[in-house]
Formats: C-alpha cells, sequence, structure tokens
C-alpha cells in the first residue's frame, strides 16, 4: 500500500492584532496583600459547609439553612423557607471578647426591608455581650450597653458590613465606608457563656432573611483602613 501523503497550507489572515490589557504585577493582590489584619477569632467561610476556618468554632445548622453564591464562593441562605433557620456556634473562650471587637460580613436580603441578626452573642433584652444586625434597613451593632444605629441604608446585592469597638468608640460601615460613630466611655463588654448565632438572636427570633457571607469576629476594634481592607480583600482576593 502506498504511503500517505498529508499536504498542509499556510494561510495568513489579514486579521488585525488584538492587544491584551497589562497589568503590572504590583497591582495584582498576592497572598500577603489577601490576609486580614490580625486579630481573628472566628471566620465561616460558609462554602457549603459550617467551619470555622480559624479556630474551632464550628457552626451547625438549625432549620433548613442552605447555599447560594456569595463574595467568595458560596454563603448562608437563611429563612427561604416556612421554616426558621440559622448558625448555632457553641460559647467558646475566645468568642467572649472584653477589651475590643470587630464583626464584619457580606449580606443580601431576599426581602423589600433589611431587618434581622447577622451575629448575636447576648442575652436578649439584656446588655452581656455583643450584636450585628439590621432594623429595617438601619445598621445596628450592640456592645454591651451601648447601642449604635445607622441612618437608613439603600442596601442593594452583596454588602460588606462592619461594626466595631475599641475602647473609646462604636462605629459602623458599609462597604469600608463610616456611616455611623459615637464615643464611649464603656472600656470592657460584658460576657456570656451563651452560644453564639449568626442569623438569629439568643431566643431564636430576629431572623435574618438572605444570604450571609464569610461572617467573622475579631478580638479588637479595627481601625478605618483596615475596614476598608477588608472591603476591598472581598471583591479583589479569591
Amino acid at each position: 500500500m502506498a504511503p500517505v501523503q498529508i499536504r498542509f497550507a499556510l494561510v495568513q489572515l489579514n486579521t488585525p492584532a488584538i492587544e491584551m490589557p497589562t497589568v503590572a504585577l504590583d497591582q495584582l493582590p498576592g497572598p500577603s496583600q489577601c490576609q486580614p489584619p490580625s486579630g481573628v477569632v472566628s471566620w465561616w467561610h460558609a462554602d457549603f459547609n459550617f467551619l470555622d476556618a480559624v479556630s474551632n468554632n464550628h457552626g451547625s445548622p438549625v432549620g433548613q439553612v442552605t447555599f447560594a453564591p456569595g463574595i467568595r464562593g458560596t454563603g448562608f441562605v437563611l429563612n427561604d423557607t416556612t421554616t426558621p433557620s440559622f448558625v448555632d456556634v457553641p460559647d467558646a473562650p475566645n468568642l467572649r471578647v472584653t477589651t475590643g471587637l470587630t464583626i464584619d460580613a457580606w449580606v443580601s436580603g431576599s426581602g423589600t426591608t433589611l431587618s434581622g441578626r447577622i451575629v448575636d452573642k447576648i442575652s436578649a433584652f439584656q446588655e452581656d455581650g455583643y450584636l450585628l444586625d439590621f432594623i429595617n434597613d438601619r445598621l445596628r451593632m450592640q456592645v454591651g450597653g451601648v447601642q449604635l444605629i445607622s441612618d437608613v441604608l439603600p442596601i442593594s446585592g452583596l454588602t460588606h458590613v462592619a461594626g466595631v469597638y475599641d475602647g473609646q468608640r462604636v462605629e459602623l460601615y458599609v462597604n469600608g465606608v463610616s456611616v455611623a460613630a459615637t464615643a464611649t466611655g464603656m472600656t470592657s463588654v460584658p460576657i456570656n457563656n451563651r452560644t453564639l448565632r449568626i442569623g438569629a438572636d439568643s431566643g431564636g427570633g430576629s431572623l435574618f432573611t438572605g444570604i450571609i457571607d464569610e461572617p467573622r469576629i475579631f478580638n479588637r476594634g479595627l481601625t478605618t483602613g483596615e475596614v476598608q481592607t477588608l472591603f476591598q480583600q472581598g471583591t479583589t482576593c479569591p
């Protein structure tokens, strides 16, 4: 059998060159640029699980907690059914922060009004812990007996929220921008042995309806620059 000859023809296409955009290497977020500020106590990525990525403060679902796309991977979907749902995290010594505290998360509501607990470790109607939540589109933080509530906020889509207490101030942030602040003479946060909850209060009420992603607890009050870094990392880091 005679060998088969295969011929190739080179065809030159008169296609204009495509210029690829260039990005300076120092503008790309590297591993060090994606590390959060110091003081992280617990961090729940909510990537199809309830694990704490920093400590052993792993959560467990109460009711039908599902998952949906978040700012990174997935986030907790809470109360999208008729069954109340939230995440329980057992009490632990490192969750009983006293001299400083920052709570942050990415949230998105599923109703017309944003309400409900984001993170709660306080006895209902008492002053023995801390919480971060929304009340009728207003962001609120309570630390001991000090409460700070923002004006009505135009929240749309996944939004970064943070509450800070550093022994001298309580301050609220949305997407890295301060939206409310107050001075405080309270030098220590009263503690309790209650379960920490994501998406509900200590009695199982004040339910958050929507997505909570990347909730996190720090044992110190972050600076404004550090809160801005948390927001930027959420939008640029893998």
